[in-house]
Formats: C-alpha cells, structure tokens, sequence
C-alpha cells in the first residue's frame, strides 16, 4: 500500500480512467464476469500413407523331340511356370500435439522490469512542468484475474527526474496487462485495493507493453481568483520475461 506522501500521486492513476468510445469509466468494477484473456491452444495433426503393390509373373515352356533310326521315340516335354507376387505395405503415422495454456499470471513469465514516468505541474507559469522518472522491478507475481501477466513493481528514483522530488518513488504498485479488456483492447492494469482498474492503453509486442496517457497538459485552472497550468501525462514501458 502507498504511503501518504505518494498517495496523490498515485491517485492521479484513477482521476482520469481511459475511455473507450466513453464506454469505460471508473466504475468497471461494477461489471460482472472476467476475460479469459491470453488462451493458447496449438493443435498438430499429422497424416502418412504408403502403398506398395508388386507383382512378378513368369511361364515357360519347353518341348523337345527326338528322332533316331531304327525304332524308338523319345518325347519330352517340359512346362515351366513362374509366379511371383511382391507385396508392399507402408503405414505412416502423424501425430501433433500442442497445448498452451494462459492464465491470469502469465503462463511462462516469471519476472518484469520497466518505467514509470510522471510528467507534472501545477504552476502559475505554463510550461514548468516537470518530469519524476521511476524504474520499476518486480518483487513478486501479482493475481490479476483477466491480465496475461501481473505484477508487483518497486519503483525508484533515477537521473531522468527533473522535479525537486520525485514522490513516486520508494511506493509498490501493481500494473498488468490484459490484451483484450472485454473486447476494448490491449490496456494496463492497476491494482487499486485488490480490484483491477485499466488505467493506460498498451501497445503491446510479445511481452514488451508500451504506454503513453495524456491526461492535461498546461490546461488552465483557475484557483482562488489565480490560474495555474495544470500538467498531467504518463509515459512508461513494461518488459516482462
């Protein structure tokens, strides 16, 4: 669980849920059911015939006479016959088999790492937004029932953070994929409480997931009769082996 000194942060994840033709919202968590998302069935089959015929046939016949002076005859005959039969038989057998088998924490994926990069501003001048630039780690697989694979990410700090602060970093979030979130497509996951939320469209090749969501940039709020010039977009990436 985020500590307070993050949890703003954070809830920026939730503020503004990605839409679909604006048929998701926040309250996805109302919709019953999950996708068996990630199945895999291969099947093989394999067929081999062979057929071999022979047959050999062979006659032969000879007759001889013989004739000499004086008395006596001498006949011969003779009859040969050959046979021959050759016979063949080829059997060929093919078979295939191929399961796959996918669930929810990733048949085969055992680890993940990636980024997390928070763009951010609540200025009295536009364009000072700032970056906080998070490395993230998995600790441990994370149970996401609809998600090809889930995790637990350990975020830190790094040189890419250009914000005095980066309040992310030191907090434990969990993100997942699901490829095809009740037919909306590939979207990321996040673990808000033990429910899963889509939080970020993915772009998705294997196992690597790229994200990107621009939720305001340098839009004008007024505040107290003051305008700030609010930031908010997310960029990261998730690889997961």
């Amino acid at each position: 669980m985020a500590s307070p000194r993050i949890y703003s942060a954070l809830m920026g994840l939730l503020a503004v849920t990605a839409g679909c033709d604006g048929g998701i919202t926040k309250g996805l968590n109302d919709l019953e059911g999950t996708l068996d998302s990630g199945l895999d069935i291969g099947e093989g089959e394999g067929e081999g015939e062979g057929e071999g015929e022979g047959e050999g046939e062979g006659e032969g016949e000879g007759e001889g006479e013989g004739e000499g002076e004086g008395e006596g005859e001498g006949e011969g005959e003779g009859e040969g016959e050959g046979e021959g039969e050759g016979e063949g038989e080829g059997e060929g057998e093919g078979e295939g088999e191929g399961e796959g088998e996918g669930e929810g924490e990733g048949e085969g994926v055992a680890s993940a790492y990636g980024e997390l990069d928070l763009l951010t501003g609540f200025e009295p001048t536009p364009g000072s937004a700032c970056w906080m630039a998070s490395d993230m780690v998995s600790t441990a697989i994370a149970s996401c029932p609809s998600c090809d694979f889930a995790f637990d990410f350990a975020l830190t700090d790094t040189s890419r953070t250009t914000c005095a602060s980066n309040d992310l970093a030191g907090a434990t979030i969990g993100f997942g994929l699901d490829s095809d979130y009740y037919g909306y497509g590939a979207f990321v996951m996040y673990d808000y409480y033990s429910t899963w939320y889509p939080v970020f469209f993915a772009n998705v090749t294997g196992y690597y997931v790229e994200f990107y969501r621009e939720d305001y940039y340098d839009y004008a709020y007024s505040y107290y009769g003051y305008t700030y010039y609010v930031t908010r977009s997310w960029y990261g990436y998730i690889q997961a082996y």
